[in-house]
């Protein structure tokens, strides 16, 4: 289903991991890898191939600390952020919701699922699929990608017992482990900064010129990641089309939204 297809490749795009993926990355030389990248060769000035494309999808993302931390002397989930895209226009909406400590006990009873579901049942809101990170495979991957582009609105001094954050006002380039870092800031300052920054991501990375070469890219962040999926990479070569409508949009590639419920 395309909707599969497309959470998978936002979720690259956003640069979490994937077992299946690592998977598949292992095997590609295996068998007919030139059948798996023809895939992926598209003629860009078709714009008739997205007829057909409708409906929509929800993913889950998330990034849980590797250990427990300093601070609460326990693991930390740094972020939950809900992703709904729409095939039919090529929107793409974001939505962090607030990490409750109940969703800690979920992960550590039943990981990410869990999480899914328990975020599923509190907002009554169906999620498809989730993604999710630790600290580590977070910066690797992102660190791959060339950092974020992003404007600080103003200066940050973000202390905790785990981790120093400073920042500066301007247009910068921000590494992995600072952006993590500039996450979990926004996890007390204001979650519609979480947002901004996810709006962000999807504009760094969601663009006709990644789009030139996906599989390339997309083996190479494999290699900088250990994640945690429940998504598969089998959905994604007849379907990148949905993709590209939405690196090919004018203005913003993703919309920051205030409630869960304007994603339903």
């Amino acid at each position: 289903m395309w909707k599969y297809f497309l959470i998978g490749f936002i979720a690259f795009f956003l640069v979490f991991g994937s077992v299946t993926l690592v998977y598949l990355s292992s095997k590609v030389d295996s068998f007919n890898a030139d059948k798996i990248l023809s895939a992926f060769e598209k003629d860009s000035s078709d714009d008739g191939a997205l007829s057909g494309k409708t409906g929509d999808a929800t993913i889950l993302f998330m990034s849980v600390s590797s250990s427990k931390t300093a601070e609460t002397n326990e693991r930390e989930i740094y972020f939950i952020v809900l992703a709904k895209a729409d095939a039919s226009d090529g929107s793409l909406k974001i939505c962090p919701v607030e990490v409750k400590s109940s969703y800690l006990k979920s992960f550590e009873s039943g990981g990410e699922n869990e999480v899914m579901n328990a975020v599923s049942k509190d907002y009554g809101i169906k999620i498809d699929r989730y993604v999710s990170s630790n600290e580590n495979t977070f910066a690797l991957a992102v660190n791959y990608m060339d950092g974020v582009e992003y404007t600080v609105p103003e200066r940050i001094e973000y202390r905790t017992e785990d981790m120093t954050l400073i920042l500066t006002p301007g247009r910068q380039t921000i590494k992995g482990e600072s952006l993590l870092k500039y996450l979990k800031y926004f996890k007390q300052a204001g979650l519609e900064g979480q947002a901004d920054l996810f709006c962000a991501m999807a504009e760094n990375y969601i663009t006709p010129e990644n789009m030139e070469n996906p599989m390339n890219i997309y083996k190479g962040v494999l290699g900088e990641l250990s994640g945690n999926s429940n998504i598969s990479f089998v959905d994604t070569a007849d379907n990148l089309d949905v993709l590209e409508l939405i690196a090919r949009k004018d203005g913003a590639k993703a919309v920051a939204v205030n409630s869960v419920n304007e994603l339903k």
